[in-house]
Order: C-alpha cells, then structure tokens, then sequence
C-alpha cells in the first residue's frame, strides 16, 4: 500500500504542471479584448485581399 500512494502523489505532482500551464494560458485568452484577439488573428492568418 505504500508504495501505492507514493505513485499516486507523484503522478498528482506530474499532472499539476501541465493543468497549471493550461489553467493559465486559458485565462490569459479571456483576458484579451477583441480588438487585441483580431490583431493576433490577423498576424497568424492574414486576410486575402
């Protein structure tokens, strides 16, 4: 059983880092005003004339 738990701690641990990463990138998006998400669309994808 102890050797159970520590996997299970240390697999918690291993996935708070990518969740962390995700949690922060997806509210630095809903912090954008659109004026800012239509610039980034525009330098990503530019528009065809």
């Amino acid at each position: 059983m102890d050797f159970i738990f520590r996997l299970q701690i240390f697999l918690f641990i291993i996935l708070m880092g990518p969740s962390g990463f995700f949690s922060s990138s997806e509210t630095s998006l809903f912090s954008l005003s659109d004026i800012q998400l239509k610039k980034c669309a525009v330098k990503v994808i530019p528009e065809s004339a």
